[in-house]
């Protein structure tokens, strides 16, 4: 298991003198998802605050979500049930990664939810249209990309 692109980097752009830092900002769930990308990782999970991803969150009848195709994703997005600048970008980094490397999974859960992430149940995992979500209790010698989302920096 490989963690990357936590919280804390320093933007930097090269001219004609070297390095130089620059003010901005660098999107840690983007990053991850690029990365993953690049590498054609088996597997991305997204840590959080939350076990999983809900619709209608905070509402009477909020409900979690625990398998979600793209087009479910899409549709959502749509709806405007996920929060711009909490679970929006996580869901569309998510949907990103798996219409990108077809019959690979997103996951998002919770930090204390990340040992048992590949498992069935645990978290929201996000797959293509045009593959079922497979879970096994262990994915042995696959690579799997973790953005802390500075969730270890809290704990």
């Amino acid at each position: 298991m490989v963690i990357a692109v936590g919280g804390g980097g320093i933007p930097v752009v090269e001219d004609q003198d070297g390095l130089k830092g620059i003010d901005a900002m660098i999107d840690k769930d983007k990053s991850c998802s690029k990365l993953a990308q690049e590498l054609k990782a088996d597997m991305l999970i997204i840590l959080t605050a939350v076990d999983c991803v809900c619709i209608n969150f905070n509402k009477p009848d909020q409900r979690e979500l625990k398998t979600l195709t793209e087009q479910e994703t899409r549709d959502y997005i749509a709806e405007g049930q996920f929060a711009k600048g909490s679970m929006l970008p996580k869901v569309e980094v998510c949907l990103d990664f798996v219409k990108t490397l077809p019959g690979r999974i997103a996951v998002i859960t919770s930090l204390k939810q990340a040992e048992h992430a590949c498992e069935e149940g645990v978290g929201t995992k996000i797959c293509s249209d045009r593959h079922r979500i497979e879970v096994s209790d262990e994915v042995p010698g696959k690579e799997v990309f973790l953005d802390l989302n500075q969730t270890l920096e809290r704990n």
